[in-house]
């Protein structure tokens, strides 16, 4: 379960959340609505301690991000699909954050496959698509296996 407790976020002048609660039960589909600049990606950049809440906490099953013994296997969020080094190989790039989170190898090369880009895993991801890219983010996302987790 996400819970917010209260969270708020300015930068500077700007109120991007103001003392926001809420839960997204486990299970559940839950959608962030809103216009640009409405503060849904700043939430969710709190929920996975990208970014720093001025007040409030947001939680992953009670607990805070940096707090989790497994963070890859407890949550996982695509928050920006061009974040990946364009310079680095999409395995590479798996290998390392798979090398980084104690998960096999083995699991790098599921994921490629599960995603569809197994046949261009070799090439260099400033050469990929938008849709490629995003492909290779749920595949980093998927690597630690979040859904196999017991709640």
């Amino acid at each position: 379960m996400l819970t917010f407790e209260g969270v708020s976020r300015s930068f500077g002048a700007v109120h991007a959340l103001s003392d926001v609660c809420f839960q997204a039960r486990s299970g559940e589909v839950t959608g962030l609505l809103g216009p640009n600049g409405s503060g849904k990606t700043t939430a969710l950049r709190i929920l996975v301690a990208l970014e720093r809440a001025d007040a409030g906490r947001a939680l992953i099953d009670g607990r805070a991000f940096a707090e989790l013994e497994s963070p890859m296997s407890s949550a996982a969020a695509l928050l920006d699909a061009r974040a990946a080094h364009p310079g680095r190989k999409a395995i590479d790039h798996l290998k390392a954050l798979a090398l980084t989170h104690d998960i096999g190898m083995d699991r790098v090369h599921d994921v490629l496959e599960l995603t569809g880009i197994e046949d261009v895993g070799h090439r260099r991801i400033g050469t990929y698509s938008l849709g490629m890219r995003q492909r290779l983010g749920i595949a980093a996302l998927l690597l630690g296996d979040p859904t196999s987790c017991s709640r």
